[in-house]
């Protein structure tokens, strides 16, 4: 076997590898999206239901069946839902560079293969 060849084999054996690993990294952030997304929906149905109450509540003050108490109470617990909410948007946090499972490792190896071949 020349030099070539085995050179050859190895940057093709670097190739499946690099294969393998930017197809991990792609089903992560896909499972990682699927994830948050079920967390945001979560978390929207957790104000919708405060928010009808808090409806209903300023409904009823309005008539005057309830006192102002209830309808306070309903703008803190959609205070609270929507609190919740926007911690949920936040944890979300993209990537950094520091992250080695996402910071473009795979590309750069791609690059570096495609350059040198």
């Amino acid at each position: 076997m020349t030099q070539a060849d085995a050179a050859w084999k190895q940057q093709a054996a670097e190739l499946d590898d690099l294969k393998v690993r930017i197809g991990y990294e792609v089903r992560a952030a896909l499972l990682d999206l699927k994830a948050v997304d079920q967390e945001l929906k979560t978390a929207q149905s957790r104000v919708s239901s405060p928010t009808s109450s808090f409806t209903q509540a300023t409904d009823r003050f309005k008539a005057g069946v309830a006192s102002n108490l209830e309808v306070v109470d309903a703008q803190e617990a959609v205070a609270t839902a929507t609190d919740s909410r926007i911690s949920t948007l936040y944890a979300f946090t993209p990537p950094t560079p520091r992250s080695p499972a996402r910071s473009g490792v795979a590309e750069g190896q791609t690059l570096r293969l495609v350059g040198e071949q």
